[in-house]
């Protein structure tokens, strides 16, 4: 079964009132996306959505940051449009509510929530199958009619979901309630499919450069299976000094992610290895035995602890199997913020490149860096506005033969496209202001 992000509809989260991005043109699923704009302009965002989507699916609870993104008071609402290819149309929307405490601190619930199916079918129309507000007594709403379980137990089941600021369609306890029961074969379906897509995202945000750049540590994504474990998403390499320490179940895992690095990295950064040292080994707090653990670069028989490598390499190491993962799983969705940070300009440019014309799964990614725009067809590039009613936007006007870099920073300067890209003051302004800021020095 393959599944890919289809749209995704984005209103009150940080800057952005309203965005939509569609990840397919004529038909065909795009396997690469970047999107580009002026700082602040709602790229992140795109981001963000996704790892909130991420958490809610995964019955974890939504990390404290989404408040700070939100509004007190002002309701957020994202719809996440998914398609099992030759098969049907999922669509998940919600609704955040941010709010404060008695203690002041503000917290965000989710108060909506719906499941939509529709069949790939001709004439096939979309239908709600689940649905929850918070604000209604029957709390969940199935097209059967079926009673799914006690008003009670439902009401439990609301009450954990909103003190542990989760999902309630996604709650472990309602997912039993919905196997349990022999009429919601369906719900219990798209339920599955949203849980495999969910665990099919790769986030690397743009905290994680700021970990790499404070030499803490380089998170790395991954993914790891044996028979006693299952795990995606992101290690961490610690940058001290002789390296830190993890628990000892963990080395193998650490041995293997670093074997598959090595399978790629000499070919992007010649002549470059990862090798590990296992030090000393010390009683955890926990009672668990840990290992010291050092990272090396190994360049041309040259090794010396990895803390000591650039940021680029070391942003490189973190991305590399998420890239590795997105060319061959036509299912995988990697969303990584600010692809460009750190990296040489021309290796991104062959990086993006390699990517569109290869790559099975998706690809969505926010940049700065303009040379993408010399790599990328035009249909594989999303553009932020200026307009926080309208983020999102692709180009008009372009043909073959525009170079799309000299194209958009023409519509920067001289508009014709249907939202305004770039929203600032002339440079004499910018000059005056620095001039009036230095008398205020004086």
């Amino acid at each position: 079964m393959v599944q890919k992000i289809k749209k995704i509809i984005i209103e009150n989260i940080k800057n952005v009132e309203h965005g939509e991005i569609s990840f397919v043109e004529k038909g065909q699923f795009l396997n690469v996306m970047g999107i580009y704009g002026q700082n602040g302009s709602g790229k992140t965002t795109l981001i963000d959505v996704l790892e909130i989507v991420q958490d809610l699916i995964l019955g974890r609870t939504i990390k404290n940051k989404v408040s700070g993104m939100m509004e007190v008071n002002k309701i957020a609402q994202i719809t996440v449009i998914t398609e099992i290819l030759d098969e049907r149309e999922n669509t998940y929307y919600f609704e955040l509510e941010k709010s404060i405490d008695n203690y002041e601190n503000p917290i965000t619930n989710v108060i909506c929530e719906k499941l939509l199916t529709k069949l790939n079918k001709k004439y096939s129309q979309q239908r709600q199958i689940l649905s929850f507000d918070s604000n209604s007594q029957d709390i969940v709403v199935a097209n059967t009619n079926e009673v799914i379980a006690s008003i009670d137990a439902l009401s439990i089941i609301k009450d954990v979901s909103s003190d542990k600021r989760m999902s309630y369609l996604f709650n472990s306890n309602f997912k039993k309630l919905i196997d349990s029961s022999d009429r919601l074969k369906e719900q219990k379906v798209i339920l599955d499919h949203f849980r495999s897509f969910a665990k099919n995202i790769r986030v690397y945000t743009s905290e994680y450069s700021g970990l790499i750049a404070a030499n803490i540590m380089t998170p790395v994504g991954m993914h790891y299976q044996d028979d006693n474990m299952n795990l995606d998403g992101v290690i961490p390499f610690q940058m001290q000094e002789r390296g830190g320490f993890i628990p000892q179940n963990l080395v193998e895992v650490y041995k293997t992610v670093i074997k598959q690095i090595n399978l790629l990295l000499p070919e992007i950064i010649p002549g470059l290895k990862l090798d590990i040292i296992e030090r000393e080994v010390r009683l955890g707090q926990n009672g668990v035995d840990e290992v010291r653990l050092e990272f090396i670069a190994n360049r041309d028989n040259k090794r010396f602890s990895l803390q000591y490598e650039s940021d680029g390499i070391k942003k490189i190491i973190g991305l590399i199997l998420f890239l590795v993962e997105v060319y061959n799983n036509p299912s995988i969705i990697a969303a990584i913020d600010e692809f460009d940070s750190d990296i040489f300009e021309y290796l991104l440019g062959e990086l993006v490149d390699v990517m569109s014309t290869g790559a099975k799964g998706q690809l969505i990614f926010t940049s700065h860096n303009l040379r993408v725009l010399e790599m990328l067809p035009k249909n594989k590039i999303i553009f932020s506005t200026a307009n926080s009613k309208n983020r999102y936007i692709c180009m008009k006007g372009v043909k073959r033969t525009n170079n799309l870099r000299d194209f958009y920073i023409r519509a920067i300067q001289l508009g014709g496209q249907d939202e305004d890209l770039y929203e600032g003051q002339s440079s004499n302004k910018i000059r005056m202001a620095l001039i009036k800021a230095g008398d205020r020095l004086g």
